[in-house]
């Protein structure tokens, strides 16, 4: 069975690596956690929970799902100041997970963020998504945006690392404040910029 996978880095304590395991499902988690070493002068702390699109399926298909199928245009055109209203009607599922993110944030060293990956075929970077300071409605919002099209952002960087042999730089996914989901990466050996959009409304 396809399980989350969590690593942090040597900063950040063990129970707060267990509280979020525990909070994500142990069911849906591996049992043990990576550290990873950072040799900066002032590292950046993270946590990074990496799983494939059938491991986040348990924990994001439900408010995915429903805020896919009710999202409308009229809906979409006015969706950041109504996020705090979604969160609470579609992304209800999400929540413990996401409370556990923020605190997590608060809990650990101050330059801590959570970093969000989807693991991608052999070959492949796997896109991410990083948190900080964001509110709960935004993680929770930019969370299932994500997985809605988490998919097609896998086809589109297979194509990618096709046409460069597989030279890609790791991609880096940004959400919108209308679900517009933004990938960004390097390839090839004269790194070209690539970067696509794909809209929860296309």
């Amino acid at each position: 069975m396809d399980k989350l996978i969590i690593a942090a880095t040597g900063d950040v304590p063990e129970e707060s690596i267990e509280s979020l395991r525990h909070d994500l499902g142990h069911e849906n988690c591996h049992e043990t956690s990576s550290r990873r070493m950072l040799f900066s002068v002032e590292p950046s702390s993270f946590i990074e929970i990496m799983g494939s699109l059938i491991s986040w399926k348990a924990i994001l298909v439900a408010p995915a799902t429903v805020f896919f199928s009710t999202l409308s245009k009229k809906l979409a055109e006015d969706l950041y100041h109504n996020k705090k209203i979604l969160s609470g009607a579609i992304f209800l599922p999400l929540l413990k997970v996401v409370k556990s993110i923020i605190n997590l944030i608060r809990d650990t060293p101050g330059n801590t963020h959570i970093r969000v990956k989807i693991s991608a075929p052999k070959g492949v970077p796997n896109p991410s998504i990083s948190f900080l300071e964001e509110p709960e409605e935004e993680v929770a919002f930019k969370l299932a945006c994500l997985y809605a099209v988490a998919g097609q952002i896998i086809e589109r960087l297979i194509k990618v690392s096709e046409k460069y042999e597989g030279r890609i730089m790791p991609p880096v996914v940004s959400v919108s404040g209308k679900g517009a989901v933004t990938v960004r990466c390097y390839a090839g050996l004269e790194n070209d910029h690539i970067e696509f959009t794909i809209s929860l409304l296309d």
